[in-house]
């Protein structure tokens, strides 16, 4: 396990948007690249979706449906005594592409958004034979989005946030 260089891994978080409108299940695939010492570099694909649908008794509706892709590169230092075991953090930068469709009292739209942000995590790891699963907070942003007619700024501090684990292979 300590020797391998490239350690991929699959993950599995509770995610939401920057509202905390969506919340729901998302999943994480990449790889871990061991440097020297207690660092690593890491690269992700996390993809989150969700729906919402309410009726109301006047006969309207709002239908929404969510997804937001994140691509990013972190640098991750191990704070135990092991790479194998115990706390790391892990910073970088990543693009975030966000797909808000909806339709809301009958009337559609759709926001679409690429984002380059802040990436950051933290969790802890432990091996389980000869791999290893990790326990994690991951978050992205922040976001400063301007408004083209008003030119008025408003800021998303965290364009997502996830709580979940990654299988390390």
């Amino acid at each position: 396990f300590s020797q391998r260089r490239v350690e991929p891994f699959a993950g599995v978080h509770l995610s939401m948007d920057a509202e905390g409108y969506f919340v729901g299940p998302s999943f994480m695939v990449g790889t871990d690249y061991l440097l020297p010492g207690k660092l690593s570099i890491s690269g992700y694909l996390h993809s989150f979706w969700d729906r919402r649908y309410t009726n109301f008794p006047d006969g309207s509706v709002n239908k929404e449906q969510y997804q937001s892709y994140i691509l990013a590169f972190l640098f991750q230092g191990h704070l135990s005594r092991s790479i194998e075991k115990g706390v790391y953090i892990a910073g970088g930068a990543a693009l975030q592409w966000t797909i808000d469709d909806y339709i809301i009292h009958n009337v559609s739209g759709s926001d679409r958004r690429t984002m380059r942000v802040a990436a950051m995590r933290v969790g802890y790891k432990f091996p389980v034979k000869h791999h290893a699963v990790a326990v994690e907070l991951n978050a992205v942003g922040p976001h400063i989005e301007v408004n083209e007619v008003s030119n008025n700024r408003s800021v998303e501090i965290l364009t997502q946030l996830s709580l979940g684990s990654r299988f390390i292979f």
